[in-house]
This record gives structure tokens, sequence and C-alpha cells, in this order.
């Protein structure tokens, strides 16, 4: 199909238009009063049949990269999900859990809560009426991605007409140093990155490049639907999480917007980029430790952040091959609990336990068990 996008060249910008893309570039999780009525309806998505902390839900949708976090979403297989609603507050969500509650849709199972069948056919019939965003992914950065090209389309848009005066749609200064430094190095040539944004377009489904056309910034209307609202903005996030895959797909088809958007985030802070490097060269964690002047704890919580990310770690380093049997037969015989593990295995430390049950969630979670 022909991309519904790039008539850049056309039109005078309309305020109403600039409005309206700022309006869809706000942060995604900033819940407004007339939304929350419809909260649980969103929330009830992440629970399940197993018990689970509510708090832990929380961390993860606002971005909390605790280790406790990060692992309980492993388990769920809810990774992706890490930081959807950055500014969702803590008490709209008890609100919303203790109104799931109310309802019969959760119940207590001593700290923790799980769904009831009555909550298992409400969240059913919501992830048909109210879906998650579902090309959602935390590591594709489909926020960062979506403040970008939009800037940058408007920035293009306007140096083709050689104006150098207007609002950008953009008010954040890094991004705005991100777009000019990406014009500097790849975007001088205008008509380059309107081939790659039409390559780009046309490898999503209609209704989402029409969808993203239409909230384009430019001297010219780009998409052929009308701007229905997106409360959430995560029909945006959907849309970003599908260009995102798009183009980390076809990188050497559209270099200028891969440039633009970067490619995805590591998920690790440098701290934690430099302990996995250093394990997989060998070293020891008390090596490492003093190595990076931290202490022990902190290149654990390191290594079990790569390992649940899924990033190759040495375990040969960490792990004799005598105990790494035992802790896999011990998993292996229904234990789950890290403390019932240590017990079965009371050499191992909680590093050591914590990398096997990973490595056997991820074995499973693969073979679909």
């Amino acid at each position: 199909m022909a991309a519904p996008f790039l008539r850049l060249q056309v039109l005078q910008v309309h305020p109403a238009v600039l409005c309206e893309a700022k309006q869809h570039l706000r942060y995604t999780g900033c819940i407004r009063e007339e939304d929350k009525a419809m909260l649980a309806d969103y929330l009830i998505q992440f629970f399940g049949p197993e018990p689970r902390r509510p708090l832990s839900v929380l961390g993860l949708l606002t971005g909390k990269k605790t280790i406790s976090t990060l692992y309980a979403a492993l388990q769920t297989e809810q990774l992706q999900w890490l930081a959807l609603m950055p500014q969702l507050r803590r008490d709209d969500f008890l609100t919303s859990v203790a109104q799931m509650r109310r309802h019969g849709w959760l119940e207590l199972v001593d700290k923790d809560v799980r769904l009831t069948a009555a909550g298992t056919r409400q969240r059913e019939l919501v992830s048909t009426t109210h879906p998650l965003p579902r090309h959602y992914d935390f590591r594709l950065n489909p926020s960062g991605l979506s403040t970008r090209l939009f800037l940058a389309v408007q920035v293009i848009s306007e140096a083709t007409f050689a104006n150098n005066t207007y609002v950008p749609v953009v008010a954040d200064w890094s991004v705005q140093h991100w777009v000019k430094s990406w014009y500097r190095h790849h975007g001088r040539d205008h008509q380059a990155v309107v081939q790659d944004l039409i390559t780009a377009f046309n490898f999503l489904p209609s209704d989402t490049a029409d969808f993203l056309a239409a909230r384009l910034v430019g001297h010219g209307y780009a998409g052929s639907v009308d701007l229905v609202a997106d409360e959430w903005g995560w029909q945006l996030l959907d849309a970003m999480g599908s260009l995102a895959h798009v183009i980390g797909d076809h990188e050497s088809a559209m270099t200028a917007l891969f440039q633009l958007w970067g490619g995805p985030v590591n998920p690790l802070p440098a701290l934690g980029q430099k302990s996995l490097e250093l394990v997989n060269q060998g070293m020891s964690v008390a090596e490492i430790a003093q190595r990076m002047r931290r202490k022990e704890s902190t290149v654990n919580e390191h290594i079990q952040a790569a390992a649940i990310w899924g990033m190759p770690v040495n375990l040969r380093v960490l792990l004799p091959t005598g105990m790494h049997g035992a802790l896999v037969a011990a998993w292996d015989a229904g234990l789950r609990d890290y403390r019932d593990i240590q017990a079965r295995v009371p050499d191992a430390s909680f590093l050591q336990v914590r990398l096997v049950q990973v490595e056997c969630i991820r074995k499973e979670q693969a073979h679909g068990d």
C-alpha cells in the first residue's frame, strides 16, 4: 500500500493541530479524575490466579527496578510493562485494588491478592473492551521514540519551508537536544528521511500507520483518520511500539530513522553493565566489588538484574558444577521459594539460588510450561 503519510510540503500548521499533538505527547500514566473509574479495568489485567503482592504491580507500572519487582514481573511474564504508568499514584492504585476486592474480583491470600473466578471472567471481558498496548515494551523506549519522531517531523517540515520561527511540539530540552544533534548528522537530507518514514509506515498495518500519520505536526495533513480520543495515551504507545519493532528489524533500510530512535535501551544502569562485563570475564563478586569500590550486595543485584532481563551471565564463575545440579534438582522437585531451595542446598548463597531460579523460569517459559 502507499503510505498515508508524507505530504509534508503542503499546508500551514494550525494551532488546533499543535494542541492535539501536545495532548497526545503528554506523559503516560497521569490519571485524570474522569479516568479513575476505568482504572480497575486496566489494573485487573496484571493479576492472575497466583497470589501476588499488589505493591509489586504498582512498582512495575511506575518503573521501579528493584530486584523483587523485576523478579515478580519475570515470574508473571510482565517485564515488558515496566514503567507503563510512571505517574500512577499509590493512593489511586490502592483505591482501585480495594474496589476490585469489593466487587469480588480479588481475594486476599495472606499479604497477597489473587483473582477469583469472577475476577478471571472480568479480566477476560475487559481485555477486549480495555486492551493494554500489546506492542509496548519498556526496552523499546516507545515514549522516547514518540517525542523524538514528532519533533523531528516538525523540524524537517519547517526547514523545508525555511521557517526558523515556530513553537516546537516538544518542550523538553533533552529531546530538543537529541533531535538537534540527530538533524545535524542524519536529518539534513530531507528526502532520505521522508523515504525512511515511507518505508517504515509501509511495514505497519494501515490503521496503525494512519493513526500515527494523523498526529504528525507539519506543513500538511498526513493521515486519513479523525483524531479520536486516546485518553490514556496507550494507543499511541502501542503504535510507537509497533514502529520501533519495524525500525529495529529493518535498521539497514532506514538508517536515519534508526538513529533518531536510538535503538532499544539497556535496562541495566552503567554500573550494572560494568559488573556484568567483569563477571563474564571470569571475575568473582568479591573481585568485582573491590575493583568497582562497591558493596558485594550491590554487585549481586547487578548480576541478578542482568539474569532477569535475559542477558548472558557466566554461571561457571558463580556456580560450582555440583551446586548448579543440586539447585536444578531442587527446582525440579517442585521447590519454588528460595528458602526451601536453600534448605535443600544449604551451601548455596541467595545469589546462587536466585540465578538458578531465573534460569529455570526462563527455560519453562521458553517451552510454554
